[in-house]
This record gives C-alpha cells, structure tokens and sequence, in this order.
C-alpha cells in the first residue's frame, strides 16, 4: 500500500522534502493527524521553499480547528507566493492561500 511504500523511500532518503511532504499528504489521508503534522514540518524544514508543504501544513491546521497555528503559516505560504518568478505562478500560488485565509477569517469570527 502507499503508507508501506512512502515509509520504505522515506527511509531511504530521509531528507528529502517532497517524499516528506508526501509522507504527510498519506498520512492526512488516513485521518493520521501527529504523523501528518509531523511529515509536513519535515518537509518544511528540509525545503523552506517547498511551496506545497508551506501551503498544506495550514490547510491541515485549519481542519483540525487550529486557526492560531494557521496563520503564521498561512503567511509564510503567501511570502512563497510573493517570491514567485512570473506572473502565472504567483496567480495560481496565491488562490489557495487566499482561499485559507477567508476560512481562517470565518473560523474565528
């Protein structure tokens, strides 16, 4: 199964960031919340600029009903999306972290 596979690369390649943040993607899956967590920080913390990391860690956070912790993540992805090259990607990058924000928003209001 994918969780088998994804730990057996994870350990073969335990710094890699995307095999992290995939790691994590599985895991939140399965509704497995302290592994989820805990593989997206890693891949974050093997690639700070792992857009896809930087963005899902907040979107988890915001699930699990954590609005505190989504914001300064959910301002990190946006620093991603503003240090993006083109046009196109900075677009594309900033729908969902403005779409989070506005869920972040009404979770507190």
């Amino acid at each position: 199964d994918a969780t088998t596979e994804v730990a057996r690369v994870n350990q073969r390649f335990p710094g890699n960031a995307r095999i992290a943040f995939l790691y994590g993607k599985i895991s939140d899956s399965l509704d497995n919340a302290a592994d989820a967590e805990t593989h997206y920080k890693r891949a974050i913390a093997a690639d700070p600029k792992l857009y896809q990391a930087n963005l899902a860690l907040p979107r988890f956070y915001l699930r699990m009903r954590r609005v505190a912790d989504a914001k300064p993540q959910l301002d990190g992805a946006q620093q991603q999306e503003g240090a993006a090259n083109d046009a196109a990607t900075k677009e594309r990058r900033a729908r969902p972290v403005l779409r989070a924000r506005r869920i972040a928003t009404q979770m507190v209001s």
